[in-house]
């Protein structure tokens, strides 16, 4: 089988920065003992579903209730709603 042109060159750094990651929890995991690591990836975990939930919702409002709130001349509504909606998503993101 043939692999397409470019194919390794487009997964080559993939593969170094999963590579990296790998190596970057296990030191984070030997330095900080089972319980801390355990204690992070708990917290990382459920911040990780908190974000799949966040993210969940803002694809419905960004196609459903915000064109309808620009229809009806609520635009300042809108703009409340989109800096809402992106603030939570963003702090949720970023605390992961």
């Amino acid at each position: 089988m043939k692999l397409p042109a470019g194919s390794i060159r487009k997964a080559l750094p993939l593969g170094i920065g999963y590579g990296a990651l790998v190596l970057g929890q296990i030191l984070l995991a030997r330095g900080a003992g089972p319980e801390l690591f355990g204690r992070y990836s708990l917290v990382l975990a459920w911040v990780n579903v908190a974000v799949l939930f966040a993210v969940a919702g803002f694809q419905f409002s960004a196609t459903k209730v915000l064109p309808r709130l620009v229809a009806v001349g609520a635009s300042s509504a809108a703009r409340f709603a989109v800096y809402e909606i992106v603030a939570s998503v963003a702090a949720l993101s970023v605390a992961s």
